[in-house]
């Protein structure tokens, strides 16, 4: 079991209440420590905090509201400075160094088992003397995002009204007391660029648009790209989101009937490169295929993904990557966060399809009304896709981009 289930499972079972409010009383106590052993500083400038720890496509939806908020007179004598989840570092200081002033980077899954490292997390943030902290978290986690709002101990503490994915109604409760003012949004299961949306018109005082999803152009020089190709990610954030590796070999195999001059460039982590192996396996001798796994930074991932003519990748955050810079994808789904994650508005991502197992065609045109029950787990698996169905879509795809 790692962390992540061990976190639910302490969450969801009333046998391990107990277990878990002593674990975020522990935490809490680390924190108080740290405040007490620290002195704020007065900086030069006032700092406004961003304070975020999701994954990638989180930050990839937020970045653009962010501009909107720098930009906005209230705003313009403050410096900003984003204290976020390492996972994307590279993404965050490639793409929006123009947009922060600084960064601080946390290991979140450190900072919720090494108590020590905590410590320093802490008193480091505390010594810093933010004037202003905002969480533009829907989900808040009490370890995390209430817990720092509070050892960062800012003037302006701003949050969201929180939903209970993520926390307990005692533990809700108890982080909101550390935030000086909480901003309502639709209490239903809306798309997470939309939440964004709806935050910072509450945060403005004004309405703020739909933004599309951006990113800068990027130029690969040290990896030589084939002149056309399709992108594989075979991973994913969890083992239950992976779809199998002879399903993909398949589709791969009718795409290249009907694109043979397409290559087939498999990205990933080089923890995941035993997925390219067994990938590989699958697939003919004659269908020319490269891994790019562990050999790509974030950044020079963007790169990849702008040229490419299609991706074809699980749930994960490659799929918010090719709709940040507009290169359609075929995205394969168990339902998981369905209406939150996905499918994507047309009017911000007009060609990223997500494929979904036969369970959900009763839902199609009704999913908000299932979306609260597949938040934390998806109904099906993801391997009851079938080949026939993403073959399908990639047909239309295909169809509508030429």
């Amino acid at each position: 079991m790692n962390l992540k289930q061990s976190i639910r499972l302490l969450k969801t079972s009333p046998w391990l209440r107990p277990v878990l409010l002593g674990i975020d009383l522990v935490l809490w106590l680390v924190d108080t420590v740290a405040i007490l052993t620290t002195r704020r500083q007065a900086p030069e400038k006032p700092t406004l905090a961003i304070l975020k720890f999701d994954a990638l496509g989180d930050y990839l939806m937020l970045r653009a509201y962010v501009r909107q908020l720098r930009a906005h007179p209230d705003y313009e004598a403050y410096a900003f400075c984003l204290v976020g989840n390492a996972a994307f570092r590279q993404m965050a200081e490639f793409a929006d160094a123009d947009l922060f002033d600084s960064f601080h980077w946390i290991d979140i899954y450190k900072l919720s088992t090494q108590p020590l490292y905590r410590l320093q997390i802490g008193r480091k943030l505390h010594q810093l003397g933010f004037a202003v902290t905002f969480t533009p978290t829907y989900s808040r986690v009490l370890v995390l995002d209430d817990f720092i709002t509070r050892v960062c101990n800012a003037e302006a503490r701003i949050g969201c009204v929180t939903d209970l994915a993520n926390t307990t109604a005692l533990e809700a409760s108890w982080g909101n007391r550390y935030y000086t003012s909480l901003l309502p949004t639709d209490a239903a299961v809306v798309f997470e660029a939309e939440r964004n949306r709806q935050v910072f018109s509450q945060l403005l005082g004004q309405p703020v648009p739909l933004l599309p999803l951006q990113l800068p152009a990027v130029s690969v020089t040290h990896v030589a790209l084939p002149s056309t190709f399709v992108i594989v990610s075979p991973g994913a954030g969890a083992p239950d989101k992976i779809w199998p590796m002879r399903r993909f070999a398949d589709v791969l195999i009718v795409l290249h009937q009907l694109r043979p001059d397409w290559s087939v460039l498999v990205t990933g982590t080089a923890a995941e490169t035993y997925l390219y192996d067994e990938l590989k396996t699958h697939l003919p001798a004659n269908l020319p295929v490269q891994s790019l796994m562990g050999k790509l930074s974030q950044g020079e991932l963007i790169g990849v993904v702008q040229k490419a003519r299609l991706v074809l990748a699980n749930d994960s955050g490659i799929v918010h990557i090719a709709a940040s810079v507009g290169t359609p994808c075929l995205s394969l789904s168990a339902g998981k966060s369905i209406v939150r994650w996905h499918p994507y508005p047309a009017a911000i991502a007009p060609y990223i399809r997500h494929v979904y197992p036969a369970f959900f065609d009763d839902w199609m045109h009704r999913l908000p009304a299932i979306a609260p029950t597949v938040v934390a787990e998806a109904p099906v698996p993801v391997d009851s896709l079938t080949t026939d169905r993403v073959t399908q879509a990639l047909w239309q795809l295909l169809a509508e981009i030429d």
